[in-house]
Parts: structure tokens; sequence; C-alpha cells
């Protein structure tokens, strides 16, 4: 409803978006990927982005997520469908997965690598986007602020402090 100031969130920089909203400097690089139970085997039963043509994911309500689910859909020349989880965020869409409740869920890889090494039967190896920088964004009415904002990411990120911050919450 365009009724923000700034939206700190990792919302990626694609040129959908950009033609919506004012991103800042962007502050980390994240991709999409695919979270799925192994078989008894070992092996996903999704192995590339092909295997999900006709097929059915969960992402978070409201997520970016879904605008890339919809292009690869059109990429792959098949329906993605998408169900939406309207409560939880993408750590319960891990979760669920994990306990077999959904079988698949997309969310950001780097959530997804963070919680997988508590799940062994889980697998998180199917890219479901290429790498994007992940941003937070600004209200179109506000540029001073994005012009202040933008000065001080781009100046903090040249600091040891951000590569602390970096090292500690973002890899």
């Amino acid at each position: 409803n365009d009724t923000y100031d700034i939206l700190a969130a990792d919302i990626p920089l694609t040129a959908e978006f950009k033609e919506r909203y004012a991103f800042l400097e962007p502050v980390l690089l994240d991709k999409q990927v695919l979270v799925q139970l192994r078989d008894s085997s070992g092996n996903a039963r999704v192995k590339n982005q092909l295997d999900l043509a006709g097929d059915t994911v969960w992402i978070v309500d409201g997520s970016s997520i879904e605008s890339r689910i919809i292009n690869l859909g059109h990429e792959i020349g098949d329906t993605i469908y998408v169900e939406h989880e309207k409560l939880y965020g993408p750590e319960q869409l891990f979760l669920m997965t994990a306990l077999g409740e959904i079988k698949q869920a997309v969310i950001n890889e780097r959530v997804a690598e963070a919680m997988a090494k508590d799940y062994p039967d889980v697998d998180i190896s199917t890219d479901i986007s290429f790498t994007q920088f992940q941003s937070w964004i600004v209200s179109n009415k506000r540029p001073e602020m994005r012009d202040s904002i933008d000065k001080w990411i781009k100046e903090i990120k040249l600091t040891p402090e951000y590569k602390e911050l970096e090292k500690r919450y973002l890899k």
C-alpha cells in the first residue's frame, strides 16, 4: 500500500522489483533453494528445476519468492503450483518439510544452510534461482532517506566492524 518508510528484509534486487521499489545498496548475496526430504537411498527426488513441472511447492505468504516460482514455470514450460503458508516464516517451512508435514518448500539458501546442519535427511541442493543481491527498500516518497542510508551502508561496508557483522550474521 506504499505506507512504509523503509523495509529491512532480504529482498532480491530483480528487474521487476527495481521498477516498483527504491532499493538501497545491497547488503548480501543469497538465492532460493528447494527444501525436500531425501528418499530412503539418501537421494533427492527433485534433482533439477525441470523436475518441478506440475508439482507444488510451499512458500511464505507474501514472499518475493512467488514471482520467481511463476517465472520458473514459464522458463520450464509448465506450471509449478504454489501453496502459501500464512502463519509461519521460512524456518517453520523448513521444519514442516523435515518432519514430512509438507512435501517441499522454497526458502532462501542462507536460512536453509543454517538449519540443514541439524537435519541430515533434508536436501537443499536444488537451486531455484541464481544468486541475487539482497537489499532493503525505501519509500519512493523519501529520496533523502534513501540517499542518507545508502551513504551510511556504503561507508560501513568498508569497515572491519562490517566484516565482523557479516561473518557473524551472514555467513
